[in-house]
């Protein structure tokens, strides 16, 4: 950011594991502590993962990946 000072950054708050149901919110918690200590935007994949759960299977077999 010392060479270009409107560089802007976003962190990528990734999805749980399809078995590990706390996932979500520890991940989102952790990006958004580091959010505020780097100057940062997250983006909230894991969040929408989340509400799309029992809408639609996003989950590669392995139940980590995307489809």
């Amino acid at each position: 950011m010392r060479m270009n000072p409107t560089t802007q950054i976003y962190l990528f708050s990734t999805w749980r594991y399809k078995e590990s149901n706390l996932m979500t919110d520890s991940i989102y918690n952790k990006y958004s502590k580091l959010e505020s200590e780097i100057n940062a935007s997250t983006i909230p994949v894991g969040l929408i993962w989340k509400d799309l759960k029992n809408k639609v299977n996003l989950y590669d077999g392995d139940g980590a990946h995307p489809n």
